[in-house]
């Protein structure tokens, strides 16, 4: 059960507004616990869940700035990292590629490495003879190559033309 409270109201606006609302038939008391409620114990839940809501949005906001800091910070540092990263494996790369076109040409084609022109001028000359064609011999290396080395035989033909750039604008792979 309540308890029963009394009240002075010296404010003389305040005393004729009163009596207006209980003329309308307004519940004074009700309006009083109401106010009292509100200014105890807060708001009544709509206004509780908005302020959560804004609260929400302020951290969100708060962390959203803080990861924009942190990306300044860390992002140019990830993409440096990240650029020596591709350069070592470019170089990486590029060494294992040229150790692979020494063993193609140390392997396959050893009889190119005095005079590599002179070399095909002479396949082209025996393959008139025979009626065949330069690039057969060439690809038949070639496919030797790749499936000793489990290369495919695009990247065994590219290897050749990076081992012999001379004769590569001269035969047709």
């Amino acid at each position: 059960m309540g308890g029963v409270y009394s009240f002075r109201v010296n404010d003389r606006g305040l005393d004729e507004a009163i009596k207006d609302f209980r003329t309308k038939g307004g519940n004074l008391s009700g309006l009083i616990c109401y106010l009292l409620n509100n200014y105890f114990f807060g708001d009544n839940q709509r206004e509780r869940a908005i302020t959560q809501e804004l609260k929400l949005i302020h951290d969100c906001l708060n962390r959203i700035e803080e990861f924009e800091k942190w990306k300044a910070e860390y992002l140019p540092k990830i993409i440096e990292l990240e650029n020596k990263l591709k350069e070592n494996q470019q170089i990486k790369q590029e060494e294992e590629e040229a150790s692979i076109v020494t063993l193609l040409v140390e392997t396959k084609f050893e009889d190119f490495l005095e005079d590599p022109l002179e070399k095909f001028r002479d396949m082209e000359r025996s393959a008139r003879r025979t009626g065949g064609r330069v690039e057969d011999h060439i690809l038949a290396r070639l496919r030797a190559f790749s499936m000793e080395q489990n290369i495919p035989l695009s990247k065994a033909k590219e290897l050749f033309c990076k081992a012999f750039p001379e004769i590569a604008d001269k035969v047709n792979l």
